[in-house]
């Protein structure tokens, strides 16, 4: 096998619907030099069974455990903890990878000097995709929302060696947090003209009270107090706003 420069990590939990999907969009990239990990929380579905009858065609390249763990952020620093790449990708089991991207992405570390690749990110609906309504990405605006989404991320593995983990004190935002922490931090972002990967509609990280308190610890570690408490407010207007909505809509039939 030749020299690993790429460490793709997948997350599974009971995702037997759309893994084959992801398996596939790993498999079909035209690039040979990655492994590809699956950290499966143990899966009482066929996700065990669709992992291992895949195993032989990725030539070696593909390992997978399959037992308990504390979440998906535990599972993907499980993961991370098991890189051999340089660099790492994670892309959870319902989600998938673009055509031809890992190529691209590893010529833009290299030509950019970048710590941290990503791109604007599009949703799929029980495999309806809208392309014309991508999820636009922008590290900048990091102190605003989640605008760098881990799905379309991949990063230096020294990164994660220099400046840490998932922080499992944040169940539901993580991925948030240590986007933010790289960012404070002064990893160099570059963002990809080019859509990396497709994210299946709904996910962990819903608008929701754990969400918003969360959130709030990250800006108040990061940005402080004053603007963490005028970020909590505005979440949770934001959060009665889309509830009213809700409600409306279900008492008119719309």
């Amino acid at each position: 096998m030749k020299e690993i420069i790429l460490t793709i990590v997948t997350v599974t939990y009971n995702c037997e619907k759309f893994l084959q999907r992801t398996l596939d969009s790993v498999y079909n990239q035209d690039y040979d030099s990655y492994e590809y990990l699956i950290i499966d929380g143990r899966s009482t579905d066929k996700t065990v069974s669709i992992i291992e009858e895949n195993i032989t065609k990725f030539n070696g390249r593909l390992r997978y455990i399959s037992e308990p763990d504390r979440g998906v952020y535990d599972a993907m620093n499980k993961g991370i903890r098991a890189a051999k790449g340089k660099y790492v990708g994670i892309i959870n089991g319902d989600d998938y990878y673009n055509n031809f991207i890992f190529k691209k992405v590893i010529s833009m570390f290299e030509e950019k000097n970048a710590d941290i690749i990503y791109s604007d990110l599009i949703y799929t609906d029980n495999n309806y995709v809208d392309s014309n309504k991508p999820l636009m990405a922008n590290h900048h605006k990091l102190i605003h929302r989640m605008s760098v989404n881990h799905p379309t991320c991949f990063v230096k593995r020294e990164i994660y060696d220099k400046y840490g983990l998932f922080d499992l004190n944040f169940r539901i935002t993580a991925d948030y947090e240590i986007m933010v922490r790289f960012f404070m931090k002064g990893c160099k972002f570059h963002k990809s003209s080019q859509v990396l990967a497709v994210m299946e509609y709904g996910g962990l990280s819903s608008n929701n009270w754990i969400t918003i308190n969360e959130k709030y610890r990250i800006h108040k570690k990061y940005y402080g107090k004053v603007h963490a408490l005028k970020y909590k407010v505005l979440n949770i207007l934001i959060f009665i706003y889309r509830k009213t909505k809700w409600r409306y809509k279900v008492r008119n039939g719309n």
